[in-house]
């Protein structure tokens, strides 16, 4: 079957905000992007502090747009014209192309603007992308967390403002130009095999273009997260020949698709042998700072995940890892240290209902029952959470009876009734 424009590009777009659960310099590849090992930044391009501010206030704005749900403003910022500039650089595509991928573009927009909906995003710093001006930001979605840089432009209206260029998904180790580049082959092979060809420099890896509709299906089920998706994409798996099995974007989608089926540490063990294939396959690979973290917590070394997590705190200078290091504790049941964290993130962050939720998982582990009762009733009373199926939930119990449990049931009581 034809593959299609617009679904050869979906994951690229859902790529420019994150879709799932290392600045280096680098130089552009010469083939299938896909097939390298991409790192982030290089060395900063000349820009003004008056530029520097202004970037940084649109990555304000972009912050609030995304927590205002301002779908109008965020579709306007993604510049699709020069993504497909940078993705075929000197190849004159033919116009029927072009303007089919960015038909495509757009309706992979919309789906993305949908996922960064579903997101916390937060604007971490500004530092330089592919030596032009960019925005670090964290996404957390589902329990999941990741890290995308933008690089922006100015746009070329009479009063320019900016526009994101192009993305670096950290969790893929790629940017969204590479993967649209190395994902549209196959659909451009259909119709011009000659400048493929020429795209890939007189090296047209025929195996890998044919291949790549199935590795993106493969994407996409593993992204979708249940057993029956990861069962699916590990069947497309077995078709997919041994020499294209190498490339770092089907090895990636290997190992979302063997996340699927992970249900206990005793499954775990096709996952844990995915990550190392890949970390033996690209050694030091960006997208490698962030699987670690888990592949050491399900292999309960504790101490192995939090070097992971302080690794991954020397490239990237958010605070938030120093708090994410509490959910590495809670796993190893330090919950004293666990708590320690939870706190220091209420007060840096405290209408961040995160913190919260960590010291409430402390309290609770550790039968701290005053610690659980004062997460309750935060959660409860700021967040606009209901807890009331802890009154019936089984581990609950000794909270219940406990005199500060007895107390956060009177005082949920008498704020109902007010209410």
């Amino acid at each position: 079957m034809k593959p299609s424009i617009v679904a050869a590009i979906g994951i690229p777009l859902c790529l420019l905000v994150s879709c799932k659960d290392e600045s280096a310099a680098t130089k552009r590849p010469s083939s299938a992007a896909a097939d390298s090992s991409a790192n982030s930044t290089t060395a900063a391009a000349p820009i003004s502090d008056d530029d520097q501010a202004a970037a940084i206030a649109f990555g304000k704005k972009f912050e609030e747009a995304v927590e205002s749900q301002d779908e109008d403003y965020l579709r306007k910022i993604f510049d699709f014209e020069r993504i497909i500039e940078d993705s075929f650089a000197g190849i004159e595509l033919p116009a029927d192309f072009r303007k089919g991928m960015r038909h495509g573009m757009q309706q992979g927009r919309d789906n993305a603007i949908q996922n960064l909906f579903a997101s916390k995003v937060h604007l971490v710093e500004y530092r330089s992308v592919k030596g032009k001006p960019g925005l670090l930001f964290r996404f957390r979605i589902d329990g999941g967390m990741d890290y995308v840089e933008y690089q922006i432009s100015k746009s070329g209206k009479k009063d320019p403002e900016w526009v994101i260029s192009d993305a670096y998904t950290h969790s893929m180790g790629s940017f969204v130009s590479d993967l649209l580049r190395a994902m549209v082959l196959p659909v451009l092979a259909e119709s011009d095999r000659s400048l493929v060809e020429k795209i890939l420099s007189g090296n047209p890896k025929s195996a890998y273009i044919e291949n790549v509709p199935k590795i993106s299906q493969m994407m996409q089920l593993g992204r979708n997260g249940d057993p029956e998706s990861g069962k699916q994409a590990l069947e497309i798996w077995k078709t997919i020949p041994t020499e294209v099995r190498k490339a770092k974007f089907a090895m990636v989608a290997h190992i979302f698709a063997q996340s699927c089926l992970l249900e206990d540490i005793e499954s775990a063990g096709p996952y844990l042998q995915a990550i190392d294939e890949l970390e033996q396959a690209y050694p030091g690979d960006p997208a490698l700072a962030l699987m670690s973290i888990d592949q050491n917590i399900i292999r309960k070394d504790y101490d192995g995940a939090r070097n992971a997590i302080r690794t991954l705190r020397k490239s990237i200078p958010d605070p938030y890892l120093d708090f994410y290091l509490g959910y590495v504790d809670l796993h190893a049941e330090d919950y004293e240290s666990a708590e320690t964290r939870a706190r220091t993130f209420i007060e840096i962050e405290p209408e961040d209902s995160e913190g919260y939720e960590m010291l409430l998982e402390s309290g609770f582990g550790a039968d701290q029952h005053e610690v659980t009762a004062e997460a309750l009733t935060k959660l409860e009373a700021d967040f606009d959470m209901d807890f009331s199926g802890a009154l019936t939930a089984e581990g609950f119990e000794s909270f219940i009876a406990s005199e500060p449990g007895k107390k956060w049931i009177a005082q949920r009581g008498l704020s109902k009734r007010s209410q």
